[in-house]
């Protein structure tokens, strides 16, 4: 009984802590999480609405960051279907013992009308522990989160993905990849 007192008085103590305690302050990021957090910041703050925005500089902007981690021209490629929409294609080359995999991302927004929101929905704002701005809690992060762990890959020298391909879209639609090839669908 008197061992149920004590564990019952250090909960109500550590949930009193954690409640009244210090407030909670931003962790130091590591270098891959940094480089993470500068790739998505980059892709929100690039307008990409379906109608008027620029995909086409957003997977150009990813597509140089991948260049620069060391992936080759070859395996870097941005398709630009129509004026300002674009589409970037990456492959991490493995050793073939394993079947591939397909990462892919949408790189568009809808609209984004300045006057509905509370903030500029193309300025990345971190508060109170959440992101705001245009494709946050979309594909812009999934996109964001692809390129910074190939770029890992990369860095790291690991085996971890036999052979990736990342596929961005500008438009909803979505991709396939069989051993036959692509289909955009």
């Amino acid at each position: 009984m008197k061992r149920m007192l004590l564990v019952i008085l250090a909960a109500i103590a550590l949930v009193y802590w954690a409640y009244f305690g210090e407030p909670a302050h931003a962790q130091t990021r590591t270098a891959q999480q940094q480089l993470a957090f500068d790739i998505y910041k980059e892709l929100v703050e690039i307008n990409t609405v379906t109608a008027t925005g620029e995909t086409a500089r957003a997977a150009g902007a990813l597509a140089a960051r991948l260049r620069a981690a060391g992936f080759s021209e070859s395996d870097v490629q941005v398709f630009t279907p129509a004026p300002r929409k674009g589409n970037l294609v990456a492959r991490l080359r493995g050793t073939g013992a394993r079947r591939p995999i397909l990462l892919l991302a949408h790189l568009d927004v809808v609209e984004a009308r300045r006057e509905d929101w509370s903030v500029d929905p193309f300025k990345l704002i971190e508060k109170d522990g959440y992101f705001y701005g245009r494709g946050t809690a979309d594909d812009k992060f999934m996109a964001a989160a692809f390129v910074a762990n190939l770029i890992r890959y990369v860095q790291e020298g690991t085996g971890r993905i036999e052979t990736s391909s990342l596929r961005s879209t500008p438009m909803r639609r979505f991709s396939i990849v069989t051993p036959w090839g692509f289909n955009g669908c």
